[in-house]
């Protein structure tokens, strides 16, 4: 691609075609064991769980795909807000990212359990009434998410201010 497209150089494109190598590669080396596996005469069992580690290695290529172009894509964003001076979205991107990134574990755990056979409805009903529980119980955490998310809309404080509170004295690094 480096050859033929000339702006396959520049940001960010350089960064989703890298992105996209390992995942591609991974997923051609599954494909290559399942078709070489068909060919040498392997019994039908064996192919079939073959079969099946190729439905999880296609599901963790493209997992590990979408981890690597969230990546790209917000450390591009990132670069972009830096250029604006922009501080305050810049902590935005950073909580979204951390939430995104949450997400999609839990998305690709719930969906490999699924794929291994795994009742994964069962499951979820469990987690949210385990998450109504656990707020319950992790109130001041709650309380403490809140107020992050208040501090990066309502922006009192923003990344690279200078302040004291109490007796400590420092600048703002990170909000979150």
């Amino acid at each position: 691609i480096r050859f033929l497209w000339h702006k396959s150089k520049n940001e960010p494109t350089v960064g989703i075609i890298r992105a996209f190598a390992l995942p591609i590669r991974l997923y051609l080396a599954a494909l290559i064991l399942v078709s070489s596996s068909q060919e040498v005469g392997i019994s039908i069992i064996v192919r079939q769980r073959f079969s099946e580690m190729t439905i999880i290695v296609g599901l963790v290529a493209v997992l590990l795909l979408l981890w690597r172009l969230l990546d790209v894509l917000t450390r591009f964003g990132e670069k972009e807000l830096t250029r604006r001076g922009n501080m305050s979205g810049i902590s935005i991107l950073l909580f979204l990212r951390r939430a995104a990134k949450i997400a999609l574990i839990v998305l690709g755990v719930i969906t490999i359990l699924g794929t291994f056979g795994f009742d994964v409805t069962t499951g979820i009903a469990a987690l949210g009434i385990g998450g109504i529980a656990l707020a319950l119980g992790a109130q001041k955490t709650a309380e403490n998410f809140v107020g992050s998310v208040t501090l990066i809309a309502d922006q009192p404080i923003r990344v690279g201010d200078f302040c004291k509170v109490g007796s400590t004295v420092g600048t703002v690094e990170q909000i979150g």
